[in-house]
């Protein structure tokens, strides 16, 4: 969705707004126009938002805060065998003991 976002300013205020705008929300800016103001420089942008400012409008609009996945240490996860077999065929008995073996596949169509 097309949206619409303004700055009113002058000088470096209205520089350090835009720049920090476009560092945050990450905007893919479609168009931009500038007119006189009273107070400066009234810059209009029109701009698709990026996945970055959707995280951020919702978490503006709900209150939420960055939620991240919770973090298992390396030792509590137990080590996976994984064993290749040499040639296309060969049967895995010793991977895990509740899987029984299957034998691989040696090629569609035949």
């Amino acid at each position: 969705m097309i949206r619409y976002k303004q700055f009113v300013g002058s000088g470096q205020d209205l520089e350090r707004m835009v720049n920090h705008w476009l560092a945050e929300y990450e905007p893919d800016v479609t168009h931009m126009a500038q007119s006189p103001h009273s107070d400066g420089v009234l810059l209009s942008f029109l701009y698709d938002e990026s996945f970055r400012g959707q995280e951020l409008r919702f978490e503006e609009e709900h209150g939420t805060v960055n939620v991240s996945m919770p973090h298992i240490p390396a030792d509590d996860v137990p080590p996976v065998p994984i064993q290749v077999p040499e040639e296309p065929g060969d049967i895995t008995t010793d991977v895990h003991p509740n899987v029984p073996p299957t034998p691989l596949p040696l090629g569609r169509g035949t």
